[in-house]
């Protein structure tokens, strides 16, 4: 399976007076057309999911429909309360294997620092991670066989910059 993590896109500054529940905070008007140059990239490096998970979060939810929408070959978008930045990764991984076991492309959509400290576990069997993806940051991890701990390796990795280059 490869596991495509991407964090969500430009997204509004707290503020909670404007947002009292930091999960309605959306992504600005800059982030929104940014990621829909991103999703050219994608499209340019013939990137295709089965299933595309988010968290429910406004921010991560908005990144995920306009992926959903501008990638040519894109699977169901689905709510995935386990990718909150309060979340289990360990629920998130049983999820995928349970309910995606057959798929060969997931995409998942998220926050920081959840989403380096899933990448962290797949690919060493340490929550610690070594880098942090950048706000529309998109990283393909290589699982041969899905399971909590180190079972994988990262393929590569694109900041937003290069996935719109590539677009």
């Amino acid at each position: 399976m490869d596991l495509h993590v991407l964090r969500h896109g430009l997204a509004g500054v707290r503020d909670s007076r404007a947002y009292p529940d930091d999960g309605e905070r959306p992504l600005t008007p800059k982030g929104a057309r940014r990621m829909a140059r991103q999703v050219k990239g994608m499209n340019a490096i013939g990137l295709s999911v089965d299933v595309i998970l988010t968290s429910p979060l406004a921010r991560a939810f908005e990144t995920a429909e306009i992926v959903h929408r501008g990638l040519r070959k894109a699977g169901p978008l689905v709510f995935c309360d386990a990718l909150a930045p309060t979340g289990e990764p360990s629920r998130l991984l049983e999820r995928i294997a349970s309910e995606y076991a057959s798929a060969s492309d997931v995409m998942i959509v998220g926050h920081e620092p959840y989403l380096s400290s899933l990448i962290a576990v797949l690919v060493s069997g340490d929550l610690e991670p070594v880098s942090r993806l950048k706000k529309g940051a998109l990283c393909k991890v290589r699982i041969p066989s899905l399971e909590y701990g180190q079972c994988g390796w990262i393929e590569w990795s694109l900041t937003p910059k290069q996935m719109v280059k590539l677009g």
